[in-house]
C-alpha cells in the first residue's frame, strides 16, 4: 500500500509527487497519457516561478520585459520594465522533468494508466485504473486529485469541481513581426474575450484567446482582424481548444483526499494561467498530507488545513481576479477604452506589477483617484457588475 496515489501528472500533480517523495513517502503517480505536460497552454510563467522551481535555462525559450496592450479602438499602451517579468518555457519538457525527478526520488510513475474509479473508506483508498485493456487496483492511504476540472472522479469522492468555465483557443505560428507579448483587450474579439500573441522563441509565437464565447468562431474573427491589420504569419499547427476554470471550487478536500490545480480551480481568472498556482498547491498538499500520514489522521478536520493554507496564499488573488474579469466582461468597448487609457495616463501601470499577483495592480487601480473619477463617469458599470455576482 502506498502512502499516497496522485492522479494526474501535470504541474500540480508532478510537483506534489516530488514533494511527497522527498519527504520519504511512498507515492504512485498516474496519468492516462504518455506525453505528460502536453496540455494546451501558453507556457508562460513568471520569473519568480522559474526561479523557485528551477526551470532549466535550456527550457526557457523567450523572456518578456513588458507587453503592448491594444485597446478596442486600436490605441496601443506600451508597458516596459528593466528586468524580465515572464518567461515562455517548454512546458512539456519541464513537466516531464518534474515527474522524472519524482521518479528518481522514489515515486512509481505509471504512465498510460487511466483512473476509472476511486473508493475511499476507513481502511484507505482503492483506485481502479486501466491500461492497454488490463485493469490495475492501486491501494494507498490517501489520494491527490490533479486531473483537471470537471473530472468524474471528483464526484465519486465528494469533491466540488469548478462550475464557472472559460473557453480558450490557440494556434502556433511562424512570424518575424512580434518582439514582445501583445495583448488584445477586446480588439477583434467578442465582449468577454481577450487575446494574445505570445512569442515562444526566435521566429515563433502563439495566437490565442480566452473568453466565454464559442472559441472556434472567436479565434477565426481574431485572426481575420490581425490579418486585416497587416500582421504577417504562417500557421504551423491546427488550432486547439480547451476549457479553463475561472473560479475556485467550493471544496478542495475530503476524507483522505485533496484536489490541486485545475481540479480545485487554482488558476488566474484574469489570464487563465495556472502553472505556478498548481505547483504551489502541490507543495501545500504534500505538507498537509505528510502531517496527516504521520498522525494517521485523514479526517476532513485535519485536511481542511490544506484549503485554509492555499486560500490564505491565493484566495485574494482568485477573488479579485474573478471580480476584475466580471468587470471587464460588462464594459462596453468605449468604456473599456476610456478606462485603459486613463490607467496609462495616471501611472497605474508604472512600477512593478507582479505577473502572478494581479491583486496588487487591481488594488492600486481602486485606490487611484484619477481612475475612480473616470470609473464614476462611466454610466451603469457598478450596477451591471453588482447584477452579475
Amino acid at each position: 500500500m502506498f502512502d499516497v496515489v496522485v492522479i494526474g501528472a501535470g504541474p500540480g500533480g508532478a510537483q506534489a509527487a516530488l514533494a511527497f517523495s522527498e519527504r520519504g513517502r511512498s507515492v504512485a503517480l498516474l496519468d492516462s497519457r504518455h506525453d505528460i505536460g502536453n496540455k494546451l497552454c501558453t507556457g508562460i510563467v513568471s520569473t519568480e516561478c522559474a526561479e523557485e522551481y528551477s526551470v532549466p535555462q535550456d527550457l526557457r525559450k523567450f523572456s518578456a520585459n513588458g507587453a503592448t496592450v491594444h485597446t478596442p479602438s486600436g490605441r496601443s499602451i506600451v508597458i516596459r520594465r528593466n528586468e524580465s517579468q515572464a518567461i515562455a518555457i517548454d512546458r512539456e519538457k519541464f513537466v516531464r522533468g518534474v515527474a522524472t525527478a519524482a521518479e528518481n526520488s522514489g515515486t512509481q510513475l505509471m504512465l498510460g494508466f487511466r483512473a476509472t474509479g476511486i473508493v475511499i473508506n476507513k481502511f484507505g483508498v482503492r483506485v481502479t485504473a486501466s491500461s492497454n485493456g488490463r485493469t490495475e487496483v492501486i491501494e494507498a492511504r490517501s489520494v491527490v486529485l490533479a486531473t483537471g476540472f470537471q473530472a468524474p472522479l471528483a464526484d465519486q469522492i465528494g469533491l466540488d469541481t469548478p462550475n464557472t468555465i472559460g473557453l480558450a483557443a490557440q494556434v502556433e505560428i511562424e512570424t518575424d513581426d512580434v518582439a514582445t507579448v501583445q495583448v488584445y483587450a477586446r480588439r477583434y474579439l467578442p465582449q468577454t474575450s481577450f487575446g494574445w500573441i505570445s512569442p515562444t522563441g526566435p521566429g515563433t509565437a502563439h495566437i490565442g484567446l480566452l473568453g466565454r464565447e464559442h472559441p472556434v468562431s472567436a479565434l477565426q474573427g481574431f485572426t481575420d482582424g490581425l490579418e486585416q491589420d497587416g500582421f504577417k504569419y504562417k500557421v504551423l499547427s491546427r488550432p486547439r481548444y480547451w476549457g479553463v476554470p475561472l473560479r475556485a471550487s467550493r471544496r478542495s478536500y475530503g476524507y483522505r483526499c485533496l484536489a490541486v490545480g485545475d481540479a480545485a480551480g487554482q488558476i488566474k481568472p484574469t489570464t487563465g494561467g495556472g502553472i505556478y498556482y498548481a505547483m504551489k498547491a502541490g507543495d501545500m498538499a504534500a505538507q498537509t498530507l505528510d502531517d496527516a500520514l504521520a498522525r494517521d489522521d485523514f479526517s476532513t478536520g485535519r485536511l481542511k488545513k490544506y484549503e485554509e493554507h492555499w486560500k490564505s496564499l491565493l484566495g485574494k488573488e482568485l477573488r479579485l481576479g474573478y471580480m476584475a474579469r466580471l468587470f471587464y466582461e460588462r464594459l462596453t468597448d468605449a468604456e473599456l477604452d476610456r478606462i485603459l487609457l486613463a490607467a496609462d495616463d495616471s501611472g497605474i501601470l508604472d512600477g512593478d506589477v507582479s505577473f502572478d499577483h494581479h491583486s496588487v495592480l487591481i488594488t492600486k487601480a481602486l485606490k487611484s483617484s484619477l481612475f475612480m473619477s473616470v470609473l464614476s463617469a462611466v454610466p451603469g458599470v457598478a450596477a451591471r457588475l453588482a447584477l452579475s455576482r
